[in-house]
């Protein structure tokens, strides 16, 4: 009657004869996946940063010549745009 172990003690016992060295493992293959994801995301931020300089020209020329000055002052920061999302149109 007392031969019966509960679910924790039987979770200790798998724990303590499994060891923990495939647990430090997971943890380190997890630190370098969380590490390359985190020296992705710094790449992707550092190449789409936006052109402020042109952007605040474009507002500023919307602003005191009209929509037609602010897309031509808009087709400057047209080179930042990706290939396949294009140009913006002036018509």
């Amino acid at each position: 009657m007392h031969n019966e172990q509960t679910i924790d003690a039987q979770a200790l016992d798998l724990m303590l004869r499994a060891g923990s060295r495939w647990v430090l493992w997971l943890l380190i293959i997890l630190s370098i996946a969380a590490a390359a994801v985190v020296l992705e995301r710094l790449w992707y931020f550092l190449r789409e940063r936006r052109p402020r300089r042109q952007i605040a020209e474009m507002l500023e020329a919307l602003r005191t010549s009209g929509a037609k000055a602010a897309l031509k002052a808009l087709g400057t920061c047209v080179r930042w745009t990706r290939p396949w999302r294009g140009p913006v149109s002036t018509t």
